[in-house]
């Protein structure tokens, strides 16, 4: 397992999550340095190779123990009183233990076909707590924020849900959109990259015990 680092705050993240269909522990931190200081410091505590990559903000540690792999995410704190802190998620997959769908609401199952055509999952997290289960995803094509709008709305419609409220930015390469039905929410981000891609950010929640 990975060590903790020096903290200034501890936060548990979700209670029963599942990332690409395995089952996932994530630990939070708000831990006082830069991301710099935070990926020296796990690599002066950690045994064995680490695994690096950039994602956008983010710094991703990774390492393979066993029938775990285990990550380390490294963003820096915004904001002027912030710049010395840094936010930590680690996390623990467990690999080759896979969690079957049909333990989960019908509103979140299957999204992958539900997309567009050739549309690119980026990352699928699903959470079960008390009363609820949730899945958030992210995806890519090359398709329009229209069409892209119209697709995931006709989806989420077949599931009993109702648009509630839409934001569109000026320059319309970014929507928002709410919706909600009997004991479900969702929350839709639309955006138009510079490079000609769209993305899909799709938040879902499914309540078991709301009257």
């Amino acid at each position: 397992m990975l060590p903790a680092p020096p903290a200034v705050e501890q936060f548990q993240v979700g209670n029963q999550m599942v990332l690409h269909g395995m089952p996932v522990r994530i630990t939070g931190y708000i831990a006082q340095g830069n991301v710099q200081t935070l990926r020296d410091w796990y690599r002066g505590h950690v045994q064995g190779p680490l695994v690096e990559n950039q994602v956008g903000r983010k710094l991703v540690l990774g390492q393979r123990q066993g029938a775990y792999f285990l990550t380390v995410e490294l963003e820096a704190m915004v904001g002027t009183t912030s710049a010395d802190y840094t936010k930590v998620l680690v996390a623990t997959m467990q690999t080759g233990q896979s969690v079957h769908e049909n333990r989960q609401p019908a509103l979140l199952r299957d999204w992958l076909s539900r997309l567009p055509p050739q549309t690119q999952l980026v990352s699928e997290l699903s959470d079960r707590d008390p009363g609820k289960d949730a899945l958030h995803l992210t995806a890519m094509n090359r398709y329009g924020v229209d069409y892209n709008e119209a697709h995931v709305t006709r989806e989420l419609e077949r599931q009993g849900l109702r648009l509630q409220a839409r934001h569109e930015a000026s320059n319309g390469t970014e929507r928002s959109l709410l919706f909600s039905g009997k004991s479900q929410e969702a929350a839709l981000v639309l955006l138009r990259l510079e490079d000609g891609r769209s993305s899909i950010v799709l938040n879902l929640i499914a309540y078991s015990s709301r009257e």
